[in-house]
């Protein structure tokens, strides 16, 4: 999806308080890696562009870490926040599917070891299809 240009993005938080620090918003979203779009929505239907709720007075429109009192300074401020447990959150989640596909594959190969009656065979790293014992196997030392 493509930015929007500040323009429309300061139009789109209407008299909203978010509205005053528009600028400072869209650089923080953008040095952060998130569409400032997405931080508009957001502002949006959290806390009305920061009119509602607890984001009244606290600068935090859109409810991050509201259960632990978090408030900031200004509006770019919280955003900056934002892109970064955004970014802390994918990097998270993309290292548990990584190290779940390799304990996944480890698990299989032990279990195919065993169900063939050898419980010394391990497959070959270089050809998964192949089992061998390690003695054999020429693509490592073990």
């Amino acid at each position: 999806m493509a930015l929007p240009s500040r323009q429309q993005f300061r139009r789109s938080l209407g008299n909203s308080p978010m509205a005053r620090e528009s600028d400072a918003i869209y650089n923080a979203a953008v040095r952060g890696g998130i569409n400032p779009a997405f931080v508009a929505g957001l502002a949006a239907a959290e806390s009305s562009y920061g009119t509602a709720g607890y984001a009244r007075g606290t600068y935090n429109p859109f409810g991050l870490g509201v259960h632990l009192g978090w408030r900031f300074p200004n509006y770019a401020s919280a955003t900056s926040k934002l892109a970064k447990t955004l970014n802390e959150a994918r990097t998270r989640a993309s290292t548990r599917t990584v190290a779940s596909r390799g304990s996944s594959r480890a698990t299989r190969r032990q279990a195919t070891a065993t169900t063939r009656g050898s419980t010394s065979a391990t497959s070959c790293p270089t050809d998964r299809r192949q089992e061998v014992t390690p003695a054999r196997c020429t693509s490592h030392k073990g």
